[in-house]
């Protein structure tokens, strides 16, 4: 599995849907302290069978697999594979994948499709989310 980062930058709209995910997993927004993220493959959801491909590596844990989808550019609706390291408040922290749809359009909303806890997560470096007063906000 490669281990560089792919450059990919969250609109408002797919942070608050990480941050959703995240708040939910150790309770609260409030008790999220940190969410370093890796990108582990990207699909265009118009192609069913490779897209369901992604789907499978991650429910599979297979790390390399899902390396193997990097759709990333002229794509209206992807898939996005992404390992999550949620560190919260008097907690270790925890690792996830997730599947994210992510549309382009503007009127349409990011949202997790599928995700699990990440046993043996790949040794890859994780970026930090911005969290922004991610306690500030809804609960």
């Amino acid at each position: 599995m490669s281990s560089e980062p792919v450059n990919f930058y969250f609109t408002d709209d797919q942070l608050e849907c990480i941050l959703d995910f995240a708040a939910q997993a150790v309770g609260s927004r409030a008790a999220v302290r940190g969410i370093g993220y890796h990108i582990l493959g990207i699909e265009d959801l118009a192609k069913k069978e490779e897209a369901a491909a992604l789907l499978r590596s991650l429910h599979a844990r297979d790390w390399d697999g899902a390396a193997r989808h990097v759709e990333l550019a002229g794509v209206n609706n992807l898939l996005v594979g992404i390992l999550l390291r949620v560190e919260a408040k008097e907690q270790p922290p925890h690792d996830y994948w997730v599947a994210m749809r992510s549309p382009y359009e503007y009127l349409d909303s990011a949202s997790l499709v599928t995700w699990g806890e990440a046993t043996a997560p790949p040794a890859v470096p994780m970026q930090a989310l911005p969290l922004k007063g991610a306690g500030d906000r809804k609960s």
